[in-house]
């Protein structure tokens, strides 16, 4: 088992706890273009005093401040920038030394976009991340097609003809003369009931006596 003496120096940080927090501070729609271009940073505001930045503002979407699933993505990103600027600043000029920081800077971001690609996929399952609509519109009733709108109607004109026939019953009962409502209705009227078998034998005596 090893043990530290009280002149040793102290343990390196987790990197759990090296990326408890951002080093940048940036959300999450500023860091494609901040991957692409570190010098273009988000210009929000987080915490008490809360502001969108200016690309959120414009495109009426929330302003969400860099989550903390990113940080470590983030993190990494800033520092492997900071191991290539030392080297830059320093008048490196080796194109073989260049290479490696200049590696680990490219798939720092992609790693980066990526994961925020993966969190924004996963979040719209369950939230959606579509801009704050100006105003509320109704949506559209679906049109019926024109064989429901068919039996629609002729379930309308069933139901108002019945009305009608009963109405005519009514009539006649009081004694009513309802040839008129017949005539009105033309083939939907009622159709008037054939004589009985014996009154048309009278009737057709009757008609050759008076031409006799």
């Amino acid at each position: 088992m090893v043990t530290w003496g009280d002149d040793a120096a102290p343990a390196t940080p987790s990197r759990r706890a090296r990326d408890a927090a951002p080093l940048v501070q940036i959300c999450n729609r500023c860091i494609p273009h901040w991957v692409g271009d570190q010098d273009r940073v988000c210009d929000g505001e987080f915490g008490a005093l809360a502001r969108k930045c200016s690309r959120c503002a414009r495109a009426r979407h929330p302003c969400v401040e860099v989550e903390p699933t990113l940080y470590p993505h983030v993190n990494r990103l800033v520092r492997a920038r900071a191991a290539l600027a030392v080297l830059v600043d320093g008048g490196e000029e080796d194109e073989d030394t260049l290479a490696g920081p200049q590696a680990e800077v490219e798939e720092a971001g992609g790693d980066l976009v990526a994961s925020l690609a993966t969190l924004n996929r996963n979040r719209s399952r369950l939230l959606g991340d579509r801009p704050t609509p100006r105003r509320v519109r109704a949506a559209a009733a679906p049109a019926p097609s024109s064989e429901t709108a068919t039996l629609e109607l002729q379930s309308i004109r069933r139901g108002l003809l019945a009305l009608v026939e009963v109405g005519r019953l009514f009539l006649e009962d009081r004694g009513v003369n309802t040839a008129s409502v017949n005539d009105i209705l033309g083939v939907d009227g009622h159709a008037a009931a054939p004589a009985p078998e014996g009154e048309e034998e009278e009737s057709e005596e009757e008609d050759e006596e008076m031409e006799g």
